[in-house]
């Protein structure tokens, strides 16, 4: 259910376009990029493992549903959600200890990512491979997040024993903050 999910709402992305995006990085059916982005790198997750969990026969649906959820989280801009689907395509072949899997793994990760990016950049979307490369949403993202950092910082300093409660925490983009924060 979650790789179906995750395959809904990037055809919902695909479908609204520009115009289902926040500050040019689309969202799909969640309300941010970065939890787009995280849903994709879980259906990534759970597509490798169901790789080997379906007939031999029935894993092209498989392979063909990873796709779309790449295709998710190039779209979604999130830089760790990409860099998170690197290395799971990176210990996927060392854990199966197969020569055959690295030689699928890495062309079908090369031809996912070349493809992926050409067709985001053809839609006119800032993409992930952009904003790993520094574009000024990615810098946008840095700065907003160290400023974040700085605030949570000052916030727990002020109340470092008694806490400072659940309402604003999510704010900060940083869980264990969050917990120092709140707590």
């Amino acid at each position: 259910s979650i790789v179906g999910g995750q395959i809904i709402s990037t055809l919902y992305s695909v479908a609204k376009g520009a115009a289902g995006t926040a500050q040019g990085r689309a969202i799909g059916l969640t309300t941010q990029p970065n939890f787009y982005g995280l849903g994709g790198q879980l259906a990534y997750a759970l597509l490798i493992y169901l790789f080997y969990r379906v007939q031999p026969k029935h894993r092209w649906i498989v392979v063909g549903a990873m796709v779309p959820v790449l295709y998710g989280v190039l779209n979604s801009g999130s830089r760790a959600s990409l860099l998170c689907c690197a290395v799971v395509t990176v210990v996927w072949p060392i854990v199966e200890r197969s020569a055959m899997t690295w030689y699928v793994v890495i062309t079908g990760a090369f031809l996912a990512a070349i493809g992926g990016e050409v067709a985001l950049r053809a839609l006119g979307q800032t993409t992930t491979l952009d904003r790993l490369t520094g574009n000024l949403s990615a810098q946008y993202s840095d700065e907003a997040r160290q400023q974040l950092l700085t605030d949570g910082l000052n916030l727990f300093w002020k109340h470092p024993i008694q806490g400072n409660g659940w309402a604003t925490v999510l704010l900060y983009h940083n869980a264990y903050l969050e917990v120092a924060v709140a707590g």
